[in-house]
């Protein structure tokens, strides 16, 4: 399933659609190793600071006399926590599947409030409060992305492939005991077959494990450990080289060029610039400014 290496429009006519889940157990609560701060503040101020950077730079146009908001990225963020809820931080309109930037409803004007955080210099948006609560129901979550994937990619076929970003310190509570890593693998399995040639979602995951067990790695050619959390999540994850039109340009990171084929888009116990530098990585697959003018992705408004 390569991408092939065609360009393709990112614009109001083809807007991109990321979906992001966030694990909201109570686990995230716990520290983060050599930090001093919670998993689930560092997710929190990560996930606002991808928001921001991607609702300044790639849904807002100047305008005359005023900024213009442009619908070019659609959104989906959902929390799982509890028993079983998925749960949506930023209000969805009835009958929808997903957030537009535009509109009193789109996701860029809908924040709950300008917040400062530990070490920041200045207020940003904050559209997401994590509050970690109860079980890791991450399979139900990747359910409710497929619906959103599925309908948005009937609405717009040709446009950017979607992408599909999971944060989590854990393992599923709802894939059995013992888990049975096969239910959550098998429906990553369905969201990846979705679409056309040039068009199959990609899944991409971060682990963060609170007590440090394994060495940083990003975009492993295998798991950092086998039959556990670290395997069943980076088998979850696309295959580098199923995107191959990116090879040509410098969409995906020096280290996620080198090696086999089977680099994936999986980072586990990496550092919060490493985190960050993820995050974005995510944003450029679908909002790229910054490659050569034979870039993949043209973010521009057709004529």
């Amino acid at each position: 399933m390569a991408i092939d290496s065609k360009a393709r429009s990112v614009n109001t006519s083809k807007p991109w659609l990321l979906v992001t889940l966030v694990d909201g157990s109570h686990s995230m609560s716990a520290d983060w190793v050599g930090t001093k701060r919670s998993m689930a503040e560092i997710v929190e101020q990560s996930v606002n600071n991808m928001l921001y950077d991607m609702a300044l730079h790639y849904s807002i146009s100047e305008g005359e006399g005023e900024d213009v908001l442009k619908d070019r990225i659609h959104l989906r963020l959902l929390t799982y926590s509890g028993e079983d809820d998925v749960s949506d931080p930023i209000p969805l309109p009835g009958g929808s599947y997903y957030l537009h930037s535009d509109g009193e409803d789109g996701w860029v004007k809908n924040y709950s409030e300008l917040h400062r955080y530990n070490g920041s210099q200045a207020e940003i948006p904050r559209w997401f409060k994590h509050v970690p609560n109860g079980k890791t129901p991450m399979l139900k979550a990747f359910q409710t992305a497929r619906r959103v994937i599925e309908e948005h990619i009937s609405q717009f076929p040709d446009s950017f492939p979607p992408v599909l970003l999971n944060i989590s310190d854990g393992e599923p509570s709802d894939c059995g005991d013992p888990i049975d890593w096969s239910r959550l693998t098998t429906e990553c399995e369905a969201i990846r077959s979705l679409g056309s040639d040039g068009n199959h979602p990609i899944i991409c995951n971060v682990h963060l494990d609170p007590r440090g067990r394994g060495l940083p790695s990003l975009y492993p050619e295998k798991p950092p450990s086998e039959n556990g959390i670290e395997d069943g999540l980076w088998r979850s994850s696309s295959k580098i080289s199923d995107l191959k039109g990116f090879q040509a340009n410098h969409s995906i990171p020096e280290v996620a060029r080198d090696g086999n084929g089977d680099r994936r888009f999986f980072v586990f116990n990496s550092d919060l610039m490493h985190f960050h530098e993820f995050l974005s990585f995510s944003t450029r697959l679908g909002t790229n400014l910054s490659a050569p003018p034979s870039r993949y992705v043209d973010f521009t408004e057709e004529e």
